[in-house]
């Protein structure tokens, strides 16, 4: 319940050591203070489904899957 911000990325393009996650955080009150933190590695079957956007929009599943309405997804 609240405002949910949800983020992807990667980090490397090198074999073995780069990475792809996602996010969701939950900001509470007027101080923008973190509430609650949700994040971890974006699963994959092949390698090229390790793209940013993939990592964007697991994120926003993410915030959906754990969130109770009334909820606010930000990007």
């Amino acid at each position: 319940t609240g405002d949910l911000f949800t983020d992807g990325s990667r980090i490397g393009s090198w074999p073995g050591w780069d990475s792809t996650g996602w996010s969701v955080v939950q900001l509470s009150g007027e101080e923008d203070t973190v509430q609650q933190a949700v994040w971890g590695p974006l699963p994959y079957d092949l390698p090229v489904q390790r793209v940013i956007a993939r990592g964007e929009l697991y994120g926003v599943y993410s915030a959906l899957r754990f969130c109770l309405p009334p909820a606010t997804v930000a990007c």
